[in-house]
């Protein structure tokens, strides 16, 4: 290869890797949360840190939420044996609805479709009822989410639309590289042509910048009621009356590191079985708790997202955890 030809391809590479790093700075800004995948001895793994956010270098994902409460990422993502035309047909479908959203093809089998919301009132119900509104407009698949598992509404033989996404928790990855050397790119499908986003996730041609975040206004009035068959079921349970607080959640609120699992399982427990208020757990946590990360806003947040579930009957304590408190004979 001539010196000017290799010049020539270094110099687009470089502008290229620049152009994801802009579409991921902005594609990150007032995220609630961070996650990063990052290469190991020839695997990926998880990490909650990283000294260097390089999305040329490793996957950098974020939640759907942001800090702002009403401000959320709607993401429908399409999975399908491969990224090929007929996928891409149905991202030129939504287009031509809106044309403001935006398209990002993930390196791999699919592609998300991304609508920046302002709910009047950002709540899961909303958020089903919103994707509802889609599963109908569009007539797609749902699969692999809890409002529609166990209802016989999966046909893996077609192409599917993954309703996991209305966790408002749920990480979306930014514009990265994959674990197969290919990146999640944004693309147009009123301009792209399927082949140049197949050669853009190879960073083989430039791609387009997205400035901001357009946010679309959505009300309750807005919304479809989810039919009763969607519906979430309302479980009654009874409280075991505890005397006072189990010594072995005395012992994990005194650790000055503790992993999330037990802190979901401690806020269950005193809520469903010792039958706490949201915010007398939250004041027992940040007056006795001993964890180095801890503060006011991220304590309510969680403890109200555990407590608050299904109109208050609360997430279910981990099975795991109250075979632990059994077996110390707390229970």
């Amino acid at each position: 290869m001539p010196a000017n030809s290799r010049l020539r391809k270094i110099k687009g590479i470089s502008e290229r890797y620049e152009q994801i790093r802009l579409n991921n700075e902005m594609f990150m800004k007032g995220a609630l949360e961070e996650r990063y995948i990052v290469p190991n001895n020839g695997e990926w793994i998880w990490v909650k840190e990283v000294k260097e956010k390089d999305p040329t270098k490793i996957q950098i994902l974020r939640t759907c939420q942001f800090k702002e409460p009403e401000l959320y990422l709607f993401v429908i993502d399409f999975d399908w044996k491969g990224f090929d035309r007929n996928l891409y047909k149905i991202a030129q479908k939504l287009a031509r609805k809106f044309p403001n959203a935006i398209y990002k093809a993930s390196g791999k089998k699919g592609f998300n479709f991304i609508l920046p919301i302002e709910f009047e009132e950002n709540t899961k119900e909303n958020r089903e009822r919103l994707m509802y509104l889609f599963y109908k407009k569009f007539n797609l698949q749902l699969y692999n989410v809890e409002l529609t598992r166990k209802r016989n509404l999966t046909d893996k033989t077609k192409i599917l639309m993954d309703l996991a996404m209305v966790d408002n928790r749920r990480l979306i990855r930014s514009f990265c590289i994959r674990e197969n050397g290919n990146f999640s790119v944004p693309f147009n499908p009123l301009k792209d042509t399927w082949q140049v986003v197949c050669r853009r996730m190879k960073l083989q041609v430039s791609m387009p910048i997205i400035d901001e975040f357009e946010y679309i206004c959505v009300s309750e009035k807005m919304l479809p009621e989810l039919p009763k068959s969607l519906q979430e079921p309302k479980i009654e349970f009874k409280r075991i009356h505890v005397s006072g607080i189990p010594k072995y959640i005395t012992e994990l609120l005194k650790r000055s590191e503790l992993d999330h699992e037990y802190r979901f399982a401690i806020v269950s427990f005193l809520y469903r079985f010792v039958g706490m208020k949201p915010e007398e757990i939250i004041n027992l946590i940040l007056s006795e708790a001993k964890w180095s990360d801890k503060d006011y806003n991220h304590v309510s947040y969680q403890v109200n997202h555990i407590c608050k579930k299904d109109g208050g009957v609360g997430y279910y304590t981990p099975k795991w955890f109250l075979a632990e408190l059994k077996k110390r004979g707390e229970i």
